[in-house]
């Protein structure tokens, strides 16, 4: 390449960070409404599907008005944003927080939140939920959303949880038939898995979560194929946690 050619290919790229820029401040300055201008109210919204949050739009409301934070009505010179910001990012059902100011003069918090897969109760200590991230979380502080989660018991600690029921976890929320079929996770002393069904009267031994998909693929088959004619309460423990087997304990009657 020439020096004249460098110089031209240089002149142009310059020119398109120039285009850039301006076309940035145009559309800042199109979207932002003046500093003076009056919040006409909040546009609040997840990213995402909320649907198994543990905090809700009218929780997070009240966050800003126990702060005595008041928006609508407001100049939004006068509303403290990275407050707002910094506030709802400390929330530990929270993940990221955006605010700004739109178009419509609202003033816009984005947010997504936090999706928990279990909801432990341990031994010792308290409840909390583990998100598909493997954060934990207290139990919640909101009621008001109240996610139909499977529940953890047993001899679990949050450690514990983190390193060997996440896979479960997601597994069991990711797949449709074992998000309503999968009702308890006990974990017993010598930390052996055992999954408690809403269907049926019997314990499905899973060991450990090594191939938990191949285990759980194997347990709906037996549940679709000889449950309907063996009776649902036919057996007491059905085992999965041999490769390429079930091994089901009758009930005594």
């Amino acid at each position: 390449m020439t020096f004249k050619s460098a110089c031209i290919t240089t002149s142009k790229y310059i020119a398109l960070l120039a285009v850039a820029g301006y076309l940035a401040f145009a559309v800042v300055r199109l979207v932002r409404p003046a500093r003076d201008a009056v919040c006409q109210g909040v546009e609040l919204s997840f990213d995402g599907d909320s649907a198994g949050s543990l905090i809700s739009k009218e929780d997070i409301m009240d966050i800003l008005r126990k702060r005595g934070i008041q928006t609508e009505g407001q100049a939004f010179s006068s509303i403290d944003m990275p407050l707002i910001d910094s506030l709802l990012s400390a929330n530990p059902y929270i993940d990221s927080v955006v605010v700004y100011p739109n178009s419509a003069g609202e003033l816009c918090i984005r947010l997504s939140a936090a999706c928990p897969v279990l909801h432990v109760f341990p031994l010792e200590g308290k409840e909390f939920y583990l998100d598909r991230s493997g954060k934990t979380m207290p139990g919640a502080s909101y009621r008001s959303q109240s996610p139909n989660l499977c529940v953890v018991t047993g001899n679990v600690t949050q450690q514990w949880a983190k390193s060997c029921l996440l896979s479960l976890g997601k597994t069991v929320c990711d797949d449709p038939y074992w998000r309503l079929q999968a009702q308890q996770i006990n974990v017993t002393e010598k930390r052996e898995i055992q999954l408690i069904p809403r269907t049926g009267n019997h314990i499905v031994i899973l060991g450990d979560t090594s191939d938990i998909e191949d285990k759980l693929r194997r347990v709906r088959l037996f549940y679709e194929k000889a449950m309907p004619e063996a009776g649902w309460n036919t057996y007491a423990t059905i085992n999965a946690e041999y490769r390429g087997q079930l091994v089901c304990t009758r009930r005594r009657r």
